[in-house]
């Protein structure tokens, strides 16, 4: 069933249906994710990558990211970290990345990508291409300071491959092309010599290339010789860090050509400079943002759709507009854009990485709200506020959502809602203030107010100017919104169901662990994960082994281990970038006191102490015992009661993990070939008592 859901959403998506492919691809996931039981599974992780790649191309990037960090993680665990599979879910992780222009996290996993794919037996050289060419983009587009050195991480899988293109494929334009791209990363890394050396690898590939015009290719490769020559004949010291300037020549009044001219030569006598080696325009693309007339003030800001994570910004853009974020908690925050928030909240980013604005939102379904509009006091601040409602209202639009919703609270917010085609709806009043009394000011404010908008965009009280701080909190039943966030989540449906059956609710089982542990840590990165580790138990404690090269050479403070009731989380620290392991939902409860991490050369040795001594974990996780209980709970009170021997037994299958089913299909057999046996010995026996 999930096979046909899923070839039938893929055929809506070649379609063009992209909007009526998603649901189809989402139910072959969540069919696939029930069938798994909470355990990693590859077919549930080939399931997501789909429903993300629709995602992207919906728009909804923050969606897609969620979806593909998972599959990447199951593949990791199923597949292994350098399957094909792994490496086809780093590369797409990495296209959502940059384009939500995430460049630090893109590059790592652009990076895996490229190590992966270019170590696969059956290799593919148009992909390994396309992730070269995307890493260098993260690189050079869109940036205003370039690290040059940077371009020396990727040396290694460069050399490997270049060795592998020469050994296993014709040598013909396709080959050179490589050459040409390696050249090129090389020449940018500082490596000359080495870049020269593919560069005539690849010019005679090109010159007896008969298949295509090779005239550009050859003159690229040729203007970038020339380059490398003169960097190595001390001619010309290119930098290997320098800022790329924001504004070209060109923006130059035309009546001073004569000075700007005389300029460029100061410049071409000065002799320090970085020459463009890769294509002109694709580098007057990455390297220069030209303003459409002169006097045009360059952006201060860039809008963007809400990530998780951004919680923190948001905090700190409200203590500057006076407010109180209403999604207090990076944990709420972050549920709330993964949840009824994703893809409609937007943020206007500033340069330095903080928010000048963002439009809090969400959705029942049917319509959009606008929850929060916190916008920085500053010289365009109307303007920020039209265009951030502006992008909620097509976030809307493409999820498919009636209209977008708004409470406006001034003057400037109905002419906001106006100026987007907005229509009014009906009258909003807040008539409790936060006393719970109304006040004179308040019945002032509603009584002069004009009647409010609410069809398309409108913004909640923090947009207004000069909004009380008890309007910028929304309220329901007197009870702060997000005390309504999640609530179903809270609700053990099995028992509210035993309680209206008039049974005892406390046949079904508790969920301790939980996934969400260690939440105030924010979201880790996935690239990052340790997934290797080995675990022991004795008596009294639970040891689990963690290997991490040079791990007792690092400084004081890099490895941390922090511990929970029923979870643990290791943090390792090395060349800036944060390594992790985590167990949220261990078997069973430890002692957090007496638990404890040792360092050792290559090694991490967690400790964890029992809480009830002599008592045997199943597993190093939960999930084992959850499963036996809910199956218990299921036989004795659920779908299961009553249920024959070969309907628990396709049960049983069905939501066995492959090693299970493997040793079910083992004693299958075995059962069968035994009463095969037994049928024979009865039947020669039966032939011996006839023959007497």
């Amino acid at each position: 069933r999930g096979g046909v859901l899923l070839g039938l959403g893929l055929v809506r998506d070649r379609l063009g249906k992209h909007r009526e492919a998603l649901p189809v691809c989402r139910k072959a996931y969540e069919f696939y994710m029930d069938r798994a039981n909470g355990a990693p599974a590859s077919l549930q992780a080939k399931a997501g990558i789909s429903c993300a790649k629709l995602h992207m191309k919906l728009g909804e990037m923050a969606k897609a990211e969620i979806l593909i960090r998972e599959a990447v993680h199951m593949y990791e665990v199923t597949c292994g970290e350098t399957s094909p599979l792994t490496a086809s879910a780093y590369h797409e992780l990495g296209k959502c990345l940059w384009k939500q222009r995430k460049r630090s996290d893109a590059q790592k996993a652009l990076q895996r990508a490229y190590e992966i794919e270019s170590q696969k037996d059956a290799w593919d050289l148009v992909t390994l291409l396309e992730i070269h060419n995307m890493l260098m983009d993260t690189h050079l587009k869109e940036t205003d300071h370039i690290e040059r050195s940077r371009f020396q991480d990727y040396f290694k899988t460069v050399e490997y491959l270049a060795a592998r293109v020469k050994r296993e494929l014709p040598q013909d334009g396709n080959a050179a092309v490589y050459y040409k791209a390696a050249a090129e990363l090389k020449a940018w890394g500082g490596r000359y010599e080495e870049a020269k050396e593919l560069f005539n690898m690849a010019i005679p590939l090109f010159r007896t290339e008969t298949s295509t015009d090779c005239t550009g290719l050859l003159q690229s490769c040729e203007d970038m010789m020339a380059f490398c020559n003169r960097n190595l004949e001390g001619k010309q010291n290119s930098p290997m860090d320098f800022e790329v300037p924001s504004k070209v020549a060109g923006e130059a009044d035309p009546s001073s050509g004569q000075a700007a001219e005389e300029e460029e030569e100061e410049e071409e006598e000065e002799g320090v400079k970085i020459e463009e080696i890769i294509d002109e325009e694709e580098v007057q693309t990455a390297m220069v943002a030209p303003s459409s007339s002169p006097a045009e003030k360059p952006a201060s800001h860039c809008y963007r759709a809400a990530l998780p994570g951004d919680g923190p910004l948001l905090v700190r853009l409200c203590k500057v507009c006076g407010l109180e974020s209403l999604l207090t908690g990076e944990a709420v925050f972050d549920r709330h854009i993964c949840g009824p928030g994703a893809g409609l909240c937007w943020a206007a980013e500033r340069p330095d990485g903080e928010l000048s604005g963002f439009a809090l939102c969400g959705s029942d379904g049917v319509f959009g709200q606008v929850l929060q509009l916190a916008v920085a006091p500053i010289e365009d601040a109307d303007r920020l506020r039209h265009d951030l409602i502006r992008q909620c209202v097509g976030a809307c639009r493409l999820q498919g959502l009636r209209s977008l919703r708004m409470v406006a609270l001034s003057e400037a917010d109905s002419q906001i809602a106006a100026a987007l085609g907005g229509s009014e709806c009906h009258r909003v009043y807040e008539l409790l203030s936060s006393d719970g009394k109304t006040g004179a000011a308040d019945e002032a404010a509603l009584r002069d107010a004009p009647p409010r908008t609410g069809a398309v965009a409108a913004t909640s009280s923090s947009s207004a100017a000069g909004a009380s701080e008890a309007h910028a909190k929304l309220k329901r039943d007197d009870k702060k919104l997000d005390s309504y966030y999640n609530a179903w989540d809270k609700v053990n449906v099995d028992k509210a169901l035993i309680v209206e059956d008039g049974g005892d609710p406390s046949v079904v089982p508790e969920d301790v662990g939980s996934i969400e542990a260690f939440a105030e840590f924010g979201v880790l990165d996935a690239t990052a994960k340790i997934s290797s580790f080995a675990w022991d138990q004795s008596d009294k404690f639970v040891s689990i082994y963690v290997p991490f090269e040079g791990a007792g050479a690092l400084p004081e403070g890099a490895v941390e281990c922090h511990f929970q009731p029923h979870g643990v989380l290791l943090l390792v620290s090395k060349a800036q970038k944060q390594h992790w392991f985590k167990v949220p939902n261990l078997c069973r409860e430890i002692d957090i006191k007496a638990s404890k991490k040792t360092v050792k050369t290559d090694q991490v040795a967690i400790k964890l102490k029992k809480l009830e001594a002599s008592v045997q974990w199943s597993d190093l996780n939960d999930e084992k015992d959850k499963y036996q209980k809910r199956r218990e709970y299921r036989i004795n009170h659920g779908d299961l009661k009553g249920a024959t021997t070969e309907e628990l037994l396709a049960d049983m299958y069905k939501h066995a993990s492959d090693e299970d089913r493997a040793g079910l299909r083992d004693a299958m057999r075995v059962n069968r070939e035994k009463r095969a046996e037994d049928a024979k010995i009865a039947t020669e026996e039966a032939k011996r008592a006839r023959a007497s």
